[in-house]
Order: C-alpha cells, then structure tokens, then sequence
C-alpha cells in the first residue's frame, strides 16, 4: 500500500500517509468480503444499524475516525506495559481512542484476531482483558483485509525465510484484490477454489520474479510458512504449515520452464473438492504425490512432455535415466501395434494391469540393463520400494508407461544420464552381487548372462540354490535375512520381485567392463554362535550345532565338508536324514522324535528343509573357522 520494495524501510509516516482522513480507506474496506471474517461484524465499519439497515455513509466515517485516532497515537503510546504483538516498549491506553463526545471503546480481544482463547475471540470480547499492542500494530491489523487469501475455507498469510518472498507475495496479492475491488468484485480471493487458490497466487508471483529476472529471490534454502486461520463464533483457530522445498522449487522451475498456463489448465481440471482421495496440486506437491491430471485419460490430454518429466524428477524423484528407459518401452509396445483397435487396447488405463504385457515390459527392462542403459536404482526410481516386509513395490510406474503409450514423441530429448546406482546398505544388490561373484568363479561370466536372459531359470527355486551355495561360503547369507526378503507380512512366500530385482541387477553388473566390475565384498562382521540367525527352536538349534561340533571334533573339517555340506547341496541329504541323526538313541542328548516331526510340518516341510539347510552351511563354515565348543542342550 505504502509502495515500498521492502517492509523493513516501512516508517509511522508511510503508515499515516496511508490512513490519510480514513475515509478512502474505510470505503474500500466496507464492502470487502474478508473483512468482517477477521474482525466479525461488530465495529464501527458496520454497527450499530437499525434491523434490515445496510451500513452506510456514517459508518464510514466513524471507522475512518477510528483509524485517525489510531494514526495520531502511533509514537504517543501512554501505557508502560510492552506490546504484545512486536515487543515494543509502551503499548496503547483505550483512553487515547476516545471520540469527540469523549466515549472511550470497547478496547477487547476482538480488536485482534486471535490474541486470546477461542472463547475470547467472539463470544466475549469485551469480558476479556484489553490486548496490549502499540498503535503501530493496532493499525496494520486494521489493514489486514486489503491483502488476504482463503484457502479451503481458512484466511490464509504468508511467511518466508528470507522474508523477500513473502514481501512480493503480499504486494502481489494487494495489487490483484485492487483490481478486482475496480471491477467491482469483493469476494475474498480463493473463495470456492480450494488450495489452487494458493497455488495460483504462488505461479503469479513466480511469473511477477520470471518477468523482472529475479527468480534467484527462490532457492533451496528459501522456507515459505501459511498461516491458515478463522476467526468465527466458537471455532476460532489458527494452524501453521511449511510448504515444502520441493513444491516452491517445482513452480518456480515450472515457471522458468513457461510451463504456467499448461499447470493452470490441469489445475483447472481438478475435482472441486480437495480431498485425500481426490488431491489437487499443491496436495500432492506438498506431500510428495503423484498427481493424477498429468495422465490422459478418456478426453483429457494430460500434460505436456516436459512438464510430465519434470513433475516425476523434481517431485516424485524419478531419475531421467528410468524415464527414457520408460520411453523406450513404451516406443517400442506402440510400434508394434499394427490395428488402431490394438493402440486404442493398449492406451486404455487398466492396459498394464495384464500380467503378459507386464512380462514383456521386464524382458525389455532386462535387455537394456545388459546394454548398460538402466539399473536397479533407476528401476526404483519408477517403482518405488513400498515399506514392510518382504521386497514389494508400488505400482505407480505402470502409469508412466501408461503415459507414454500416449506421448510417444519427446522431441528428440536425450537426457544422456547414466545409470544410477545404489547405496552400499541396500540388501537386494548386495545379495545379487556376492551370488554374482560365485557365479563368475565356478561357472564364467558367458553361462551368468544366458542365465539373466532365460526369466524361466530364475525363479524362487533358483535363488534359494544360490543361497544355500552362498552361506557355505561366506557370512550373511542366513534364514533370518532370507526371510526379511522372501516372506511377506503374512509369512507367506512373496519373492517374485526379489528374483526379478535379483536378475536386473545380474544383467547390469555384467554389462560393465570386468576390469571395473566392482562387486560389493563380502559381509564384515562374524557371526556370535554357529546358529546365529538361522532362526530355529533352542531344542533344534542345539541340537543341530552340538552334532557338528562332535562330528568336526572327531572327524575333521574336511570330512565335514564331504559327507555332510557336499551331499546336502547336492540335495543327496535332506531333511529325513537328519532327524534320524539328532534323535539317534546314540547320542548323549538326543533330540526327541515328537519335537523334530511337529516342527518340521510346521508350517511347510519345503521351507524347513531350505531353514536347515541354511542352518548346516552357516554352521559347518563357522565350526570349520573357529576352534568348536559343545553348548548345554536345553531341557
């Protein structure tokens, strides 16, 4: 209002000057819809009227003597007590307010919305003790109307960290309620439009920087907070959010991009409601979201190419890598389609929820990590892992494909980004990586890749072989990281996507040169006991271990290896065999029948027998290792 580049240079006088004699001031606020929303209806600017009366002239111009009294009182303060709004010294006294007839008003906790509790805030006002606030505060309070925003139905203020952002924010929005109160519209700004009231104010803003090269004001430390307050009847109430980095970033990059009009048209596509299962924009910005307007859909285009992809890297943070590669499924699925009814089949939404085109597109996925044109980050990316037991995914990257079924042209984009890789800790490559490196030691790099290549000789079958054949050679391949990765919530066997994730990796890694092959070593840490992790009752695990050390004891390593380790991968002992072994009357403490038989059906005897297995390996390695001690078997 004052015409300032900052509110940091805003003095007393550019505050009076806009005060002025009131009246200019107290007729553009008498019509504003958001005015009696922050202060209710009970001040001079309305009341008191006769029943049915509209306020008028002479409420005008007893506000506008209102806000003259409170001009002249800015650095006149006569109360000692601090200002509870800034922290100045000296606070206003009601007595420096009174009128020409020498009436003092009601000085209560209504002249400040939300100074008190809620039940102070409307329903008793004057009861309430009188807010302490210098004149200077009082005022721009009074002001608050001229640059107000609701969003989903809440008056809505803007705070930034550095505060430049918020500054052009408010000047921006002054600036359109003016020109709307000329074209003779009142209405709060964002009334029935939800939280695309915010976000649209948000895209003018960036577009005011755009157009006067400042968008630098935004970057990655730049913080934006709402206030979203009401302040009606009983439910008075104020909420504090920050608006994330990524959507700040996102509009401004959408922005740069010229890119606004085409979000605008999505916005404008939305359901009215904003609701969880229907979320808008600035939602899914804010909680990281995929936004479902950027799709096609029946009649609705989606979005365009470059908005898509930068929606799904800079919010979603999918790699560009994972999204050409996408592309390139998708180029590949269209270009051989020969009938318009088979496009139109394959562009229809639920088209990726068929498991023989799913199939297809994880053979390509596997080709291109071959040619070194995609990873299992990059796969996770598309895909990403959803949280709880087991390996599992979502399923959102079936929509990316999905949408480039429909835009299948990018303009010759090549983004040129390698594949990207993972972090150390992950469970699922580190895995792959130690069963790759068996597998280039005893059979060669040539039968690995015909192995990738061939999705019926990798199953679930398979990769418990491997891991069997892996926890005789080395630490961390138990039954208790095993089942974090095969088993689901439920203890069922869920490990298709583990296998699948399994041979991804595979195909990449022997993409790579041998000379920079760098597969992950083994695991560092040795286990506590031979029967660490390995998951078994106390009876069994005892029983199992003190048979192997007796047997190591008396026989030696190497026979342990040959008439036990040996034949059980071999799959020439199993589980039978064992059993006899540990409830041998022979034995000083032998297991009882009873006990092995009721755990062994429990809940599967496959699975048993892979538990033992596992068992036997870890523990013959860990004995072969370590001198061997006895433990007491349990009663």
């Amino acid at each position: 209002m004052a015409h300032l580049d900052s509110v940091e240079v805003l003095t007393d006088e550019h505050l009076k000057n806009i005060v002025g004699d009131g009246i200019a001031l107290a007729r553009r606020q008498q019509p504003l819809k958001a005015f009696i929303p922050v202060f209710g209806s009970n001040t001079p600017l309305h009341n008191p009227k006769l029943k049915g009366q509209k306020p008028g002239e002479a409420h005008v111009q007893n506000y506008a003597s209102l806000l003259v009294r409170i001009r002249d009182a800015m650095g006149r303060e006569a109360n000692n007590v601090p200002c509870e709004v800034c922290g100045a010294p000296r606070s206003l006294d009601a007595r420096q307010l009174k009128d020409s007839a020498g009436r003092t008003p009601s000085f209560g906790r209504d002249w400040l919305p939300l100074a008190g509790a809620a039940t102070e805030a409307n329903l008793w006002p004057a009861a309430s003790g009188s807010p302490h606030t210098c004149a200077r505060c009082l005022l721009a309070v009074r002001l608050l109307p001229s640059a107000l925003l609701l969003v989903d139905g809440r008056l809505t203020v803007l705070q930034s960290a550095p505060p430049d952002f918020a500054d052009i924010f408010v000047r921006d929005l002054y600036d359109h309620v003016r020109v709307r109160e000329q074209a003779g519209d009142v209405a709060t700004v964002g009334t029935k439009e939800g939280k695309r009231a915010l976000a649209r104010r948000l895209l003018s803003v960036l577009d005011a920087l755009r157009l006067q090269q400042r968008l630098g004001v935004v970057d990655s430390k730049t913080r934006v907070f709402a206030w979203y307050f009401t302040n009606a009847g009983d439910r008075a109430d104020v909420a504090l959010e920050e608006l994330p980095s990524r959507a700040l970033l996102f509009l401004r990059d959408v922005v740069h991009a010229g890119l606004g009009p085409e979000i605008e048209r999505l916005m404008a596509s939305e359901p009215r409601k904003d609701t969880e299962w229907t979320p808008g924009m600035l939602r899914c910005l804010e909680e990281g979201r995929d936004y479902d307007p950027l799709y096609p859909r029946a009649k609705h285009p989606g979005a365009s190419v470059p908005l898509f992809e930068l929606y799904q890297t800079r919010v979603l943070g999918r790699t560009t890598c994972a999204l050409e590669v996408a592309h390139a499924i998708a180029t590949a699925l269209t270009g051989a389609v020969r009938r318009k009814d088979d496009l139109d089949s394959l562009r229809k939404p639920e088209a990726f929820r068929r498991s023989e085109l799913r199939a297809r597109v994880r053979l390509a996925m596997v080709a291109m990590a071959g040619e070194g044109r995609f990873s299992l980050a990059d796969y996770r990316s598309l895909f990403p892992v959803r949280d709880g037991p087991g390996v599992a995914v979502a399923g959102d990257g079936w929509k990316v494909l999905g949408y480039y079924v429909h835009q299948t042209a990018r303009n010759g984009r090549k983004h040129g980004e390698p594949p990207s890789a993972l972090a150390d800790t992950d469970t699922v490559s580190f895995i792959a990586d130690r069963v790759l490196d068996r597998l280039l030691t005893v059979r060669g790099a040539q039968f690995v890749r015909d192995l990738v290549a061939r999705a019926e000789r990798t199953d679930d079958g398979w990769l418990r072989d491997q891991f069997l054949a892996c926890a005789w050679r080395e630490e961390g391949f138990t039954f208790v990281a095993w089942s974090a990765l095969a088993l689901d919530g439920h203890g069922r066997l869920a490990a298709r996507e583990w296998v699948f994730q399994t041979r991804l990796h595979l195909a990449a890694r022997l993409s790579e040169d041998a000379l920079r092959r760098v597969l992950r070593p083994p695991w560092p840490e040795p286990a506590a006991t031979p029967m660490s992790d390995s998951a078994l009752p106390g009876v069994v695990a005892a029983a199992l271990q003190n048979y192997l050390v007796e047997y190591v004891t008396v026989r030696g390593a190497h026979r342990l290896e040959r008439d036990i380790v040996r034949p059980w991968l071999a799959r020439r002992l199993g589980t039978q065999w064992l059993g006899e072994r540990l409830s041998s009357p022979q034995r000083r403490a032998p297991l009882s029948s009873r006990t092995w038989r009721d755990w062994l059906e429990e809940p599967d005897g496959t699975r048993r027998a892979f538990q033992l297995g596992l068992a036997v390996c870890n523990a013959a390695r860990r004995l072969i290792a370590v001198q061997p001690t006895p433990v007491e078997e349990p009663a």
